[in-house]
Parts: structure tokens; C-alpha cells; sequence
């Protein structure tokens, strides 16, 4: 079931973006997402039962998405991706990724060890027993709703031309030349892709902030060789801030309530640029937009990034 739930999740999101915005397809678009939430429910009860989920789970998954695809494709007279495609497609994005590194390194001698990081994370985000233990944790932890707690991902190559936007090249420059364990933070680093990206990239120490043992616990072991690179496993509002210089927000799924203490807390913050998944710091005071960026992510193409300095006289 975890295989072909998760074909059949990329086949409704990729006809719900679609759908989107339109319409006349808003009907076609709830329909989408009832259908979603349905096959999510089953991966998840299937992550759950040690043998996995009855066959007739399976089949009745199996049958609403055919409907849908036969609905969407009535509606829109597009043709709906099968599963192969994005195998396909996920074979393409690594293959771009891989290209990606070449060159990209401050330090040249780290490129093979990058695109381990980078095939190891791709690997474990491939696995049924990953999925199952983040499930686990997820439920298991009560501090926030647990979509806070929501796994995505984002690809090396966009990583890498965010690294590469001006200000943020020379925040990282500056933080080369002096130095300091939490001068470079991620706050929500999850499997530890942006550190181990943004360590092995700028040469610099990075440290993540992840508030899932279980995530610190996969990206301390992908970070072995990896020099400068830590993991706390806290929630974000007890880590210090007095010595960063670059913040990453991995905020997307963070609720209002969980942004106001965010807020309140990054007023700690001096001198320092911030890197966000939203554009909420857009209406904080003390925050200026000074770029923006798209990059590809797990969950669409074409993601807006935000950046941010925050200047204090």
C-alpha cells in the first residue's frame, strides 16, 4: 500500500494543481481533495499496522483514484501522469541535483561527499520504515498541531541558487571569515538536507534546530564525515540566537499561533539575514524584504522564497 499510495498522492496533487484557481473546476477541485485526504488516511493507517493495510483498502484507494483521474480528464482533457512518470521525474531531479554540485563547492574536495549526502537523503526519503518511524513521532509529540510537523523536502539545485543570491552569498562570506558554531541556523532542519547542504557548500559551521528527535537522530547519522555540523533536538523558541548571522525558516506548515512566538522570538536577532518558505516576516517590524527567489520543493514547482535583513542601529 505505501508504494502505490504514494503514486497515487503525486497523481491527486499534481491534478489538484490543476485544478486550482479555476473556477469552473472548483467542484472537480474539492473532489481532489476529499479523494486525498482519503488515500493519505490509508497510507497512514497502513504505516501503522505492522503487516500494513487489508487489500480491500488497496482496491478501495485504487478505484477512487481511477475515478477521479476519469473526472479530471473529462473536465480539463489533460491527461493525468501515471506512476512511471514520476519515477521518471524523480530520476530526472537527481540527475539534475548530481549536476548541480559540480563547481558549486567553496571547497572542491567536498563535491563527492555533497552528493553522498544528497543520495543517502534521497534513499531514506524512499523508504517505507522511514515514513513509519516519522509517522510515529509525529503523533507521539503533542507541543504543536501536528501538521506542524509536516516532512518536505527541497531540492539540492534550488538550494544552491538561493546560496548563490547576493546578499545571502555575502552573509555566508562573512560569517567564513569569523566564524561561529550558530552564526548559520536552520530552525525546523528536519533529515539535516539544508545544513549538510549549506556546510559542505559555503565551507561554514551550520547548526540545525529540529524539534523531532527522530529527524535529529537521521541527520546525525547522515552528517558523519560531514566537518562543522550539529543538531539540537529543541523547539526553536529555547535556542539561542545572539551569535547567528543566517537564519533559515523552514515555516511553511508552522500555524498563526506558532508565528506569533516565532515573531516575538526573533527579536533577538541583530544583525542577521533570514531565509523563509513564507512571506509572513513581510508585516513584522524590523524585518525588510531585500530579495526573492523560486525554487522547486517536494510539494510543487515554482515555490517563492523570501529574504530578509534585519538591521538593528
Amino acid at each position: 500500500m505505501f508504494a502505490a499510495g504514494q503514486a497515487y498522492l503525486q497523481q491527486l496533487q499534481f491534478m489538484s494543481h490543476v485544478a486550482f484557481g479555476q473556477a469552473d473546476l472548483v467542484p472537480l477541485l474539492r473532489k481532489l481533495l476529499r479523494c486525498m485526504r482519503y488515500v493519505r488516511a490509508s497510507v497512514e493507517s497502513d504505516l501503522r499496522r505492522p503487516n500494513g493495510c487489508p487489500a480491500r483498502t488497496m482496491a478501495a484507494c485504487d478505484a477512487l483514484v481511477r475515478d477521479a483521474i476519469d473526472v479530471f480528464e473529462a473536465h480539463t482533457r489533460q491527461t493525468c501522469p501515471s506512476a512511471a512518470f514520476f519515477d521518471s521525474e524523480r530520476d530526472m531531479r537527481m540527475a539534475r541535483d548530481m549536476a548541480a554540485v559540480d563547481g558549486a563547492c567553496v571547497d572542491a574536495a567536498q563535491e563527492p561527499l555533497l552528493r553522498d549526502c544528497i543520495r543517502a537523503l534521497r534513499a531514506l526519503e524512499a523508504t517505507r520504515e522511514f515514513h513509519r518511524s516519522l509517522l510515529a513521532a509525529q503523533e507521539a509529540l503533542e507541543t504543536y498541531p501536528i501538521a506542524t510537523y509536516a516532512y518536505g523536502s527541497t531540492s539540492f539545485a534550488t538550494w544552491r541558487d538561493l546560496l548563490a543570491v547576493p546578499v545571502v552569498a555575502a552573509a555566508l562570506r562573512r560569517i567564513r571569515a569569523v566564524p561561529h558554531p550558530e552564526a548559520c541556523t536552520v530552525f525546523g532542519s528536519s533529515t539535516g538536507s539544508l545544513a549538510l547542504y549549506t556546510a559542505l557548500l559555503a565551507d561554514v559551521p551550520v547548526r540545525g534546530v529540529e524539534i523531532l528527535p527522530f529527524l535529529v537522530e537521521q541527520a546525525q547519522e547522515l552528517a558523519v564525515g560531514v566537518p562543522r555540523v550539529t543538531f539540537e533536538a529543541c523547539d526553536m523558541l529555547t535556542a539561542s540566537l545572539g551569535h547567528t548571522r543566517f537564519l533559515v525558516l523552514a515555516s511553511q506548515c508552522w500555524d498563526g499561533a506558532l508565528w506569533a512566538k516565532l515573531e516575538r522570538k526573533l527579536v533577538e536577532l541583530t544583525s542577521c539575514i533570514v531565509l523563509d518558505y513564507t512571506d509572513r516576516l513581510s508585516r513584522s517590524n524590523g524585518f525588510n524584504l531585500v530579495g526573492t527567489a523560486v525554487g522547486d520543493v517536494s510539494w510543487h514547482t515554482g515555490h517563492t522564497f523570501y529574504i530578509y535583513e534585519r538591521a538593528i542601529a
